[in-house]
């Protein structure tokens, strides 16, 4: 694909519309990877015109696309027409592993701004906003930006919701690693598939 002509034809910030036509892609998928983060972008939450993404963005997606190294983050038959059925899911223990994400955290303030959320969690600022509209993290509207407690962003990266993530971050991976770890060392032996 000639990403340079891309570069030509389109603004350096596109809209849903245009990733789905430029990728040849479902709009459910497109709609998919841009709210599970596999290409970051900005979402205003509204019904129309809801995404802003960044060109350079989608040639990035595009480029692991081809080369395959987006296998891994994609569920396969995800976008398959027919019904598949998922093998049952084995979970950590949420209120354990919410300890973990405190202590790794403790010196954190117990309210965060959406940027230090995104530092402490690995995730993107996008995607925390994203919880809190729908109500997954607790937040408060404060001066104009949001705040998020700490608690419920823990509350929240534990629960079963939080363990389904499919492109978890670096630090989300760390601490479940960490914590399998800790319990696999004390006896206690399970397994569960990222």
């Amino acid at each position: 694909m000639d990403y340079e002509k891309l570069r030509e034809e389109y603004p350096e910030v596109i809209t849903m519309e245009q990733l789905y036509r430029i990728a040849h892609i479902s709009k459910r998928k497109a709609n998919w990877l841009l709210t599970n983060g596999i290409i970051p972008c900005e979402d205003s939450g509204k019904k129309t015109r809801r995404f802003k993404i960044k060109l350079d963005d989608v040639i990035d997606y595009l480029q692991k696309a081809q080369g395959g190294t987006l296998d891994v983050s994609i569920p396969s038959g995800i976008f398959a027409s027919g019904a598949t059925s998922k093998p049952p899911q084995e979970y950590l223990d949420c209120d354990e592993l919410k300890e973990q994400f405190l202590a790794d955290w403790y010196d954190a303030p117990d309210m965060l701004t959406i940027k230090q959320a995104s530092e402490i969690s690995g995730y993107v600022g996008t995607s925390i906003l994203r919880w809190v509209n729908r109500k997954q993290v607790k937040g408060v509207l404060y001066h104009e930006r949001y705040l998020v407690s700490k608690e419920s962003l823990a509350d929240f990266l534990s629960s079963k919701d939080g363990q389904d993530i499919v492109q978890k971050s670096e630090f989300h991976q760390g601490v479940i690693a960490e914590f399998m770890a800790e319990q696999k060392n004390s006896g206690m032996e399970f397994t569960m598939s990222l």
